[in-house]
C-alpha cells in the first residue's frame, strides 16, 4: 500500500498558506484518487481526517472547492465510497456551506449524490444536507436548492426529493 503519512512534502502542500501552492495540492490529491494504489491510502482514518481539515471556512472558496472537487472524485469509486461516507465529510462540508457560495454548494450537492449509493442514502444525504443549511440565510437556502435542481434536470441523477420548506 502506498504510505501517504510518509510524504512529508505531500502535507507541507496540502497545509501551505499559499493558494497557488494549495490549488497544486487539490491538483495532486485528484491525480492520487484516480491511481488504484494511491486511492486506497487516502481513506486510511488519519489521511482521510488530515484531507478533510482542508475543506474549511477559513480557506479560499477557490481553494475550498478543489478540495471538495477531489473529494468528489475519490467519492466516485466503489473502493473508497464507503470510508468517505463513515468519515465526518459532513461535519467539514457544514463548515463551509454558509460561505452561500453556489460554485461550493453545488460541488457539495455532486460529492453527495456520488456517496449515494441507492435512493435511499441519497434522500438521507440530501435530507442531512438540507437540515444543516436550513439555518443559513435566504440565498445561501436558495443556491443549494437551485443546485439540486440543476442536477436533477441534467439527467445525470435521478432526484426524488423536493425540500419540504418553501422559499
Amino acid at each position: 500500500m502506498y504510505e501517504l503519512d510518509k510524504h512529508e512534502s505531500l502535507w507541507h502542500i496540502w497545509t501551505s498558506s499559499d493558494d497557488a501552492v494549495m490549488m497544486s495540492g487539490a491538483t495532486i490529491l485528484s491525480e492520487l484518487a484516480r491511481n488504484n494504489c494511491s486511492r486506497s491510502a487516502l481513506v486510511k482514518p488519519n489521511i482521510l481526517n488530515q484531507i478533510l481539515r482542508l475543506v474549511s471556512p477559513s480557506k479560499s472558496l477557490s481553494v475550498t472547492s478543489a478540495y471538495l472537487k477531489a473529494l468528489a472524485l475519490l467519492a466516485g469509486y466503489d473502493d473508497t465510497r464507503s470510508a468517505i461516507l463513515e468519515s465526518n465529510f459532513l461535519d467539514s462540508v457544514g463548515k463551509i456551506l454558509s460561505s452561500g457560495d453556489p460554485s461550493v454548494i453545488l460541488v457539495t450537492v455532486e460529492t453527495l449524490f456520488k456517496l449515494s449509493v441507492n435512493d435511499d442514502k441519497k434522500r438521507d444525504y440530501v435530507n442531512q444536507l438540507m437540515e444543516r443549511i436550513q439555518s443559513t440565510d435566504k440565498q445561501t437556502w436558495s443556491s443549494c436548492f437551485n443546485g439540486l435542481k440543476f442536477l436533477a434536470n441534467q439527467g445525470k441523477h435521478r432526484l426524488y426529493y423536493y425540500p419540504h420548506r418553501h422559499l
